[in-house]
């Protein structure tokens, strides 16, 4: 009987080689000393794995296959060796897969990650093809860990790389040419081609070549358009792996010296054959494919990488067929055409350097091949160069190409240290593929979470951009920063694609801010009360934040549309003649075809379609900043005026924008021809303090109904979101319930229509008006709104019209059957009081000795008034003694003292009205024209009839909101008659019946609500909860420079309690401590004023020393400084009168 430790009989290599068999289990001394596999007579062909996981895997043990062996048994002797091989160095092949597709998939899209998971299901149930298994066994050769399980030696990356080298060419030489046999031969190419095996790995890829040409990889282009969606998908992942063969062969065929480089044995498609696209495709996408022809160097942004990666494959053998020539060419006819190849390729580099870097997804294959290329090129220009006569023309051509290799070195040599300093820090193996996961806590940057009030801190970022990656991102990838989750507290992997938040800290880091805000991240996700609170409140974080961003995708190519941009955003096209805008008499039709299509391309970023974005952009108001990538333009002039001076971004005003663009489709609206997307890019575009300004700068019509048809014409995951996003930017202080609503079924539009209604809107029911009912019925919502609305109210400011109109609305509303019922005050004209001998009496009193002059029109009023309303008279002189507001509302009474003296001076009829109802008479006066009267300014038999409705709101609001009633009753007033109100009163012994009227408020909620924002630091960002209610909100943010076209920052010095503004060049300021003037432009107490701050102390105080403008710490009394006190003045304010 046989011993246990060994076999019944001779191994089959000892019976061959006619030596003595040892015998020994699991190998005889005799195979084990020559490292051949050992196989006995009594085995069956089919080895079973031991079921002992300590076991090591040791190459030498695998089973040499007979030729004849069937194709059932090779699969299941490849499924065991697979298992077994996954099983020993400890990871599954799902683990292994979700790697590989993280990491070499990026790089060469070889496999359809759909393909693979199939692949994975079938090991798991042990019936996979022999090829498939060799397949993932290759891929648990690139998603081997450098240290830890490879600790063994028998497991190193060599050993393993050999075994599974080994059963590829073993299955290969058995079985018929597959994809999969393809797919594992590129990855044992790019293995052995990363690890410096350049001789295996080409005779790997040239092996790769033929089997794909056999299966017909080489020729699969003709089945991309097809329509049956399995068949697309099966092409589109074949042509990528021909591309990625044809890529991974230039590669290793550039590790070849120049003389001992091969010509490519797979040669490039035609330029007319579509370019790969890594861009998942599925039933309801198809990818757009263009060719090397079509894809110009302007189209090129919108390829996916992998196409950028294809067309610098193809600039490669452009070069090196170029250069093959170079023998059969003339020498100055040679340069010639490798100088226009040089201009090419750097304008290509231009296009692939602009994707953001250090992405994931970045494609650094594409700017290292077009660089190698610049490199090869340039070396042979030097060497042609020498075939040159001696002189300044050859000179030329030395000193070109030795600065261009100087550049190209210097670049490769960042690179080096770039990723040297990458793995010194995560610790990874720089041959190792797919070792990300073990190394992405250490590297990512985490944002945690912070509270603070945005009333006293509005320096952060509120961010706008889409959730759903625009076309141009696609392939982004996220989780490579972590975030504070607001729920657990736990830095969780964002889901935010990576490129945003980079974009958006590069932003951060250039304007010297810590704090982000980002809808993600900053309002619970989880469907809830908190959630909707935060959904109702973000148009507060965006109106408060001054310095709200939006990231758009599309992308500005080159330096003729970046000229083309600036000329836009000058105004250059268009010219103004009285209330119109024309187009200037120097546009060329050409010129501005040009700029409407590249305010086509801006505009179809998918930024520009969504509702909540709108939302954003509109309640940022003056403050928004696009932030629009450029591509790294040599000799680039990018105006810092229009696009500020942060490296790679266009920081371009959503204001300046849009005005520009309105402008400029107003000016050519009638042009013929017509210009094409003329009404695309104004509905996008569209700035209503233009578009719906009247000939005499009056605003007409209402904002409202505008809004709700863009908002309504915008994209939404959820549609019953409009009704939000529409509160919002109308700031209704009544909100429905959108989520109840439509778990009822109700009407969106009916609902729409409700809010419009419970929030006091004034709508056009005049008696006289025709209302056909009819046709009401067959309007859409917005239809119904733009004819229903009341369009006749008139502002009395010279700015902010449109806004005035917009709030101008009925308080404490209530539906009824009958209709909406308010609540307000009803006023009967009772006298009349004409102003046109004002001039005269003024003169008159001027004139008798020993009488003060009449100084102001509301003193001669309170004169007027004396006999008649004696009371009323005794009121305006209290108001007369008031310096300054003690509070909003009494602001708004001057404000509108001063319309009533306005109105004086201009000879405009004043009346005097009663307050009808139970309570205390009270008595108002209210400027007229004559017209509104009905009757003509001589007769006194109106009064009798003639009424004046005024609506008030009592609530409260706090933290520098529009007013804050100190009484019970302050108002606000909606004037239905036409008529431009003015200070009204009421006699009561209670302050708490004094009516102040007034033409618009804000109307905003007057319940706290909480929103969250988070805040970055170098790689940590703190988190941030901004507390909201509405307060005087900036028109624009904005800069100052000096001098006629110097463009000198003015800055200040924060390090005392004043400093004098200074105009400083940029370098200079920083070496010196000179801050940039941190200003806004502020609305209120009807004028627009300058506000500033001071460090982190507070607004600024404006004096002026000997005529200098200083700026002074708040609360300190500058006098004592000035060297002439006597010439110090405090300014009450800085007015601004035109700012556009």
């Amino acid at each position: 009987m046989s011993s246990p430790q060994r076999a019944p009989r001779v191994c089959r290599m000892c019976k061959s080689k006619k030596k003595a068999c040892g015998k020994e289990l699991p190998t005889c001394s005799y195979c084990f000393k020559r490292g051949f596999e050992c196989i006995y007579e009594t085995e069956s062909d089919t080895p079973t794995p031991s079921d002992n996981g300590g076991d090591v895997f040791k190459p030498w043990s695998l089973t040499l296959f007979p030729m004849s062996i069937s194709t059932t048994t090779l699969d299941r002797t490849m499924v065991c060796h697979m298992q077994y091989l996954y099983k020993v160095v400890g990871q599954s092949p799902l683990q292994a897969g979700k790697l590989f597709l993280e990491n070499f998939q990026r790089w060469l899209p070889i496999l359809a990650p759909r393909r693979l998971q199939e692949h994975i299901e079938l090991s798991e149930r042990g019936l996979p093809g022999a090829d498939a298994s060799v397949l993932l066994l290759a891929i648990c050769l690139v998603t081997l860990r450098s240290s830890g399980d490879l600790a063994d030696p028998f497991l190193h990356h060599s050993a393993v790389h050999v075994t599974v080298k080994t059963l590829y060419a073993q299955v290969q030489a058995i079985t018929h040419a597959s994809m999969a046999l393809v797919q594992a031969g590129v990855i044992l190419s790019a293995y052995e081609y990363a690890s410096g095996q350049i001789d295996s790995a080409y005779i790997s890829i040239v092996a790769c070549i033929r089997m794909a040409q056999v299966v017909g990889v080489d020729t699969v282009y003709n089945k991309m358009g097809a329509v049956q969606e399995e068949i697309r998908l099966q092409a589109t992942a074949e042509w990528n792996l021909w591309w990625s063969i044809l890529v991974l062969e230039r590669f290793i065929l550039l590790e070849y010296s120049d003389a001992g480089r091969r010509a490519p044995v797979a040669v490039c498609p035609n330029s007319d054959v579509p370019l790969p696209s890594d861009t998942e495709s599925n039933g309801e996408y198809i990818p757009t494919y263009c060719t090397m022809t079509s894809s110009t160097i302007q189209s090129s942004s919108g390829l996916s990488s992998f196409g950028r990666q294809a067309q610098a494959i193809y600039m490669l053998d452009r070069c090196l067929n170029e250069i093959n020539q170079s023998e059969q060419v003339d020498p100055e006819s040679k340069l010639l055409k490798l100088q226009q190849l040089d201009k090419e390729l750097q304008e290509r580099l231009s296009v692939f350097m602009a994707q953001t870097p250090h992405e994931p997804s970045l494609r650094c294959g594409t700017i290292a091949t077009v660089i190698r290329s610049l490199y090869i090129l340039h070396n042979e220009i030097l060497s042609i160069s020498d075939l040159l006569p001696g002189g300044a023309h050859k000179e030329g051509w030395v000193k070109s190409s030795d600065a261009a290799l100087e550049t190209i070195t210097t670049i490769m040599i960042d690179v080096a240290n770039h990723h040297l300093d990458y793995i010194a820090r995560s610790g990874v193996d720089s041959l190792a593929f797919c070792c990300r996961d073990h190394v992405r806590s250490s590297t990512q940057p985490t944002l945690r979470l912070r509270t603070f009030n945005a009333f006293e801190q509005r320096k952060y970022v509120a961010l706008s951009y889409t959730w759903k990656p625009p076309p141009e991102e696609v392939d982004d990838s996220d989780g490579g920063y972590l975030v504070q989750d607001i729920e657990s507290g736990q830095p969780e992997p964002s889901s935010v694609r990576n490129t945003v938040f980079s974009r958006i800290k590069r932003y951060m880091d250039h304007m010297k801010c810590r704090y982000l805000w980002i809808d993600q991240h900053c309002i619970q996700q989880k469907e809830g009360k908190e959630k909707e609170i935060g959904m109702q409140a973000m148009d507060r974080v965006y109106s408060l934040s001054d310095h709200p961003a939006a990231l758009l995708s599309q992308h500005i190519n080159t330096s003729s549309e970046l000229k083309l941009l600036t000329l836009i955003l000058s105004g250059s096209f268009v010219k103004r003649r009285g209330d119109e805008y024309l187009p200037s008499s120097q546009s060329h039709h050409k010129t501005i075809l040009a700029a409407f299509q590249l305010l086509h391309r801006i505009t179809s970023d998918t930024w520009f379609s969504r509702g909540w974005t709108y939302q954003e952009n509109y309640r940022a108001n003056n403050n928004m900043t696009l932030l629009v990538t450029h591509s790294p333009i040599p000799n680039l002039e990018k105006p810092s005026r229009h696009y500020g001076s942060l490296d790679g971004e266009l920081l371009i005003s959503s204001k300046a924008f849009c005005e520009e663009a309105t402008k400029l489709c107003q000016a050519y609206s009638t042009y013929e021809p017509a210009f094409p997307y003329l009404n695309t890019i104004l509905s996008r575009t569209k700035r209503y303090k233009i578009s719906l300004v009247g000939r005499d700068k009056s605003a007409p019509v209402s904002m409202t109904p505008t809004i709700i048809e863009d908002v309504a014409s915008r994209q939404l995951e959820r549609e019953w979101d409009r009704l939000a996003i529409i509160a919002n930017c109308c700031q209704y202080t009544k909100r429905l319930n959108s989520k109840q609503l439509r778990s009822s079924n109700h009407s969106l539009s009916l609902s729409l229509l409700t809010l419009v209604l419970v929030n006091g809107e004034i709508l056009r029911n005049h008696p006289q008006d025709e209302f056909d009912v009819s046709a009401a019925r067959k309007m859409t919502i917005t239809e119904f709104l733009h004819k229903i609305f009341f369009y006749g109210l008139d502002c009395p400011w010279e700015n902010a019209k449109l806004t005035f109109n917009k709030g101008c609305r009925f308080a404490n509303i209530t539906l009824t059957e009958e209709g909406v019922r308010t609540m307000g005050y009803l006023w009967r004209f009772d006298g009349e009081i004409p102003t046109a001998n004002f001039s005269n009496y003024r003169q008159t009193r001027k004139r008798k000795r020993n009488r003060r002059p009449v100084r102001r029109p509301l003193e001669w009023l309170a004169e007027q008034l004396y006999d008649g309303s004696r009371y009323l008279s005794q009121r305006i002189y209290e108001i007369l003694d008031l310096e300054e507001p003690s509070s909003p509302a009494t602001d708004w009474m001057l404000n509108m003292v001063h319309k009533v003296e306005e109105a004086i001076m201009q000879g405009k009829l004043i009346h005097t009205a009663k307050l009808l109802g139970p309570d205390p008479p009270g008595v108002a006066v209210f400027v007229c024209q004559a017209e509104d009267t009905g009757t003509d300014s001589d007769s006194d038999d109106h009064d009798e009839g003639s009424y004046v409705f005024t609506s008030f709101d009592s609530e409260q609001y706090d933290n520098g909101s529009s007013f804050v009633t100190e009484t019970a009753a302050s108002t606000t007033s909606i004037n239905a008659t036409e008529i431009a109100t003015t200070t009204t009163e009421s006699k009561s012994e209670s302050e708490s019946r004094t009516t102040i009227i007034v033409e618009i408020t804000p109307t905003v909620s007057s319940v706290e609500t909480t929103t969250t924002a988070a805040i970055t630091t170098a790689e940590t960002t703190t988190a941030v909860t901004t507390t909201t209610s509405e307060g005087p909100e900036a028109l624009q943010s904005i800069y100052m420079y000096a001098g006629n076209g110097a463009e000198k920052l003015v800055g200040y010095i924060t390090s005392g309690d004043y400093s004098s503004a200074l105009a400083a060049e940029t370098t200079f300021a920083e070496n010196n401590g000179v801050s940039p003037l941190d200003c806004n432009i502020i609305n209120g107490n009807g004028r627009q004023t300058l506000q500033c701050q001071y460090g982190d102390q507070g607004v600024a105080n404006f004096w002026t020393c000997a005529g200098h403008l200083t700026l002074v710490k708040p609360g300190f009394d500058f006098t004592s400084k000035c060297p002439r006190a006597a010439a110090a003045y405090k300014l009450g304010y800085i007015e601004v009168v035109n700012y556009s």
